[in-house]
């Protein structure tokens, strides 16, 4: 996933991904570059996404995998 807006900034972020009926937390994600970490939600690594400090950005980069066993078709990153 990749945000990019041309002369927006923003300073912080945290997304994760869930189930849209059961609100459930799934897959994982991957940093793509150094502006962002994971977090660990509901004692799952790499659960979530962050910032790594408060300077302006224009974008992050990051990949969503989603776990093996996904069984409903609807995701909703927040």
């Amino acid at each position: 996933m990749s945000v990019t807006q041309s002369t927006d900034t923003f300073r912080g972020l945290l997304l994760i991904a869930k189930t849209q009926t059961s609100q459930e937390i799934i897959g994982t994600w991957t940093p793509l570059n150094s502006t962002i970490r994971t977090v660990d939600c509901e004692e799952i690594e790499n659960t979530g996404i962050t910032h790594n400090s408060n300077i302006d950005k224009t974008s992050i980069a990051a990949l969503w995998s989603p776990p093996s066993n996904a069984s409903e078709e609807t995701t909703v990153i927040k």
